[in-house]
């Protein structure tokens, strides 16, 4: 069952909508309990595929400490990018555990401490 309704005229969106004198807004599609016109005709149009850009394009700089390393690469998908950071050992700082970075920096004080009393000793 629709949930739209064709209203032609003012005077059947009158009748059919008395609590919304000033919703009409010309012939058209309307929603059966808002009142409201839709933008598109539900459920007549073909739906076709289309094609989306997933995150805009760069260029990749991992290894511009390492110029003789380094190759532009063009990333323009998501799975491009994902693999371009596990082959040169990259994360984004939201793919990172909670705590996972305070522990390891913890860790590491706790072995610089050991080496600084190795020493000292």
């Amino acid at each position: 069952m629709a949930d739209y309704i064709t209203v032609k005229s003012a005077a059947i969106y009158a009748a059919r909508f008395p609590s919304k004198p000033d919703g009409y807004e010309g012939p058209g599609l309307y929603n059966k309990e808002t009142g409201y016109q839709l933008d598109q005709p539900q459920g007549r149009e073909i739906c076709k595929p289309m094609v989306m850009r997933d995150i805009q394009e760069f260029v990749a700089r991992a290894h511009n400490d390492h110029p003789h390393r380094w190759r532009p690469q063009l990333i323009s998908s998501r799975s491009q990018r994902g693999a371009y950071e596990r082959s040169n050992n990259l994360r984004q700082a939201g793919d990172f555990r909670r705590g996972e970075i305070a522990s390891r920096r913890r860790k590491q004080n706790e072995q610089e401490a050991q080496v600084a009393n190795r020493l000292a000793s």
